[in-house]
């Protein structure tokens, strides 16, 4: 490692522990832990941009960084982030407890398609951690899997040793990434396999090998009982891979290469069938969502309320939500067409259908809402658009159009820029909804259930995140397994907010969170336009029982007290 490089490490390494201090005195992520983290990540991309012998070394620090990152965001809520990540940690307790995924609260897909609760159930047991705690495997696992897939891909492309390190400085910080890694579910757990077949993919050499074949088709077998988007997503490569190995395109393939490009698309393409048909019967359920993307059946009316107002961050906060998105993408895009039209070979060919394959399963989800959104889609693409930028800078050095090598440091100084701007970066991002509880909040939720019978009503987010896992698992009941349980459940405080009706409702016990801005319910981020908290003190139907700064709980004056 040399000395600019250690000094480099120093300062990342200082800024990160200012970003979490800070982010821990503040009490909220957002922007001391992103801010922090871009800057050290950016500054290890100028180290590496600059130096024609950069160190391995230069990889180790950013994915370091990456994984301090996304380990401390996920412990430092009180609560586990999002909706979904409860429940599936309940449903792995359950597994833990009994050894089986028969009492398992499950839809039609996953109840053929297992493999998430099973693993976390397995770090439950393996690491003897709690419950939520447990599932810090996760994130682990999205810090080391991504860049290093990233490193590896580039690295097959070109043994070019600052070509790999930049793809794992890339990607160590992609917002998709981070947001899907702290909060655990089946479709980020399916990308993080994805990744690991995008490098056996890649590394296909040009005689045909049965090991190469057997590994794809055990991975190809993990995605499909992972998730029911990932098999779409090898399809989809797969295909533009047998559709490069043809004329005009496939000038550089020779007959292996194009007969293992029809074997994997055969194969992809049985593996979907045999998992939408057979293993899950999700056909009758993808047909709907198909054409809704397509536009023939039409998307639903938007909803108004009385009391409530949609979510809408103003145009800039959009534009730098999405911000890592767009840039990504248009510099992966123009620098695939560069490689496509001047540098195509067979290598490039398994690059250019990684990055492609994955891109075309997120570009719906901009269009449609029936579409998987592009957040939950993107982290595919993370790994193969960060190979793919990185071999793009690597060309464009040894272009003799000089223009390309500084056009090049600024499109990655755009990128490594964007990514800490992006609303993805953490659960807390600026005025949108805060995807965690506070530790206030969770001791109001508790003292609820400890000292009431009855139900207390809360907002849909409050009600949905479960903070005692022993409990919730020795109840089983669907309220507590559901990913986003809906508003049917009694104790769901939905029209009564955003049409100002809670008063009127009369229920025996209500606990209402002091500090939210925006309300995430059923049908998506309302803000409020009238103060519930105000109106029930105000009340003469109700008294305060209980008050801790984050939570107040208020009880009809007709009902005891609790103790």
């Amino acid at each position: 490692m040399r000395r600019i490089e250690k000094a480099a490490s120093v300062v990342v390494f200082v800024a990160l522990a200012g970003g979490v201090i800070y982010s821990h005195q503040t009490g909220s992520l957002y922007p001391g832990l992103p801010f922090a983290a871009g800057f050290g990540v950016l500054l290890l991309a100028g180290v590496v941009l600059q130096s024609r012998a950069v160190s391995t070394s230069v990889a180790l620090v950013a994915i370091t960084v990456g994984l301090v990152y996304r380990i401390y965001a996920f412990e430092f809520p009180a609560s586990m982030v999002s909706f979904d990540p409860d429940a599936y940690a309940v449903q792995a307790l359950i597994i833990a407890q009994t050894g089986s995924t028969e009492q398992l609260i499950l839809s039609e897909f996953y109840s053929a398609a297992t493999a998430f609760s099973v693993f976390n159930a397995e770090s439950i047991l393996v690491l003897g951690l709690p419950t939520d705690s447990a599932f810090v495997t996760i994130p682990l696992l999205a810090a080391l899997v991504i860049p290093v897939s990233a490193m590896a891909i580039a690295h097959r492309v070109t043994s070019h040793r600052q070509t790999f390190v930049l793809a794992a400085v890339l990607t160590t910080l992609g917002p998709a990434t981070i947001k899907y890694g702290i909060r655990p579910n089946p479709i980020f757990f399916s990308g993080l396999i994805f990744s690991a077949f995008a490098v056996t993919l890649i590394s296909y050499p040009n005689r045909r090998k049965i090991s190469h074949l057997v590994l794809s088709i055990v991975l190809l077998f993990a995605l499909m009982v992972s998730h029911k988007i990932a098999v779409i997503v090898v399809v989809l490569v797969c295909l533009l891979l047998l559709i490069g190995s043809h004329a005009p395109f496939g000038r550089a393939f020779g007959n292996r290469s194009v007969r293992t490009a029809y074997s994997l698309a055969l194969i992809a393409g049985a593996a979907l069938v045999i998992q939408w048909m057979f293993l899950t019967q999700y056909i009758s359920r993808a047909l709907p969502r198909i054409l809704a993307i397509i536009g023939v059946v039409e998307p639903p009316p938007e909803l108004s309320r009385a009391a409530a107002v949609p979510y809408e961050p103003q145009l800039a906060f959009q534009v730098l939500a999405f911000s890592f998105v767009l840039t990504t993408l248009a510099v992966g895009g123009l620098v695939w067409l560069g490689l496509l039209k001047f540098r195509y070979d067979a290598k490039i060919a398994r690059l250019l259908a990684i990055a492609g394959g994955t891109v075309a399963i997120v570009l719906p989800g901009r269009f449609s809402d029936a579409a998987a959104g592009t957040q939950r889609t993107f982290f595919f693409a993370t790994a193969g658009l960060g190979a793919l930028v990185a071999v793009g800078r690597y060309f464009a050095v040894k272009s003799p159009r000089r223009y390309l090598h500084y056009l090049s440091i600024i499109a990655i100084a755009i990128i490594l820029v964007s990514q800490p701007l992006s609303a993805a970066s953490t659960p807390d991002y600026r005025d949108g909804a805060r995807h965690y509880l506070t530790q206030g909040e969770v001791n109001g939720k508790a003292f609820a259930q400890q000292h009431t019978q009855s139900t207390v009503y809360m907002d849909r987010y409050y009600w949905d995140e479960v903070i005692d896992f022993e409990r919730a698992a020795a109840d089983g009941g669907p309220q507590y397994q559901a990913p986003a349980a809906g508003s049917y459940f009694d104790g769901i405080l939905e029209q009564e907010l955003t049409e100002g009706t809670l008063l009127q409702e009369e229920y025996q016990y209500v606990l209402l969170r002091t500090n939210v801005g925006t309300y995430r319910m059923d049908m998506g981020r309302w803000v409020l336009t009238w103060d519930p908290v105000a109106s029930m003190a105000a009340s003469s139907r109700y008294h305060q029982t209980y008050s801790n700064g984050h939570t107040m709980m208020f009880s009809r004056r007709d009902t005891t007290t609790p103790n």
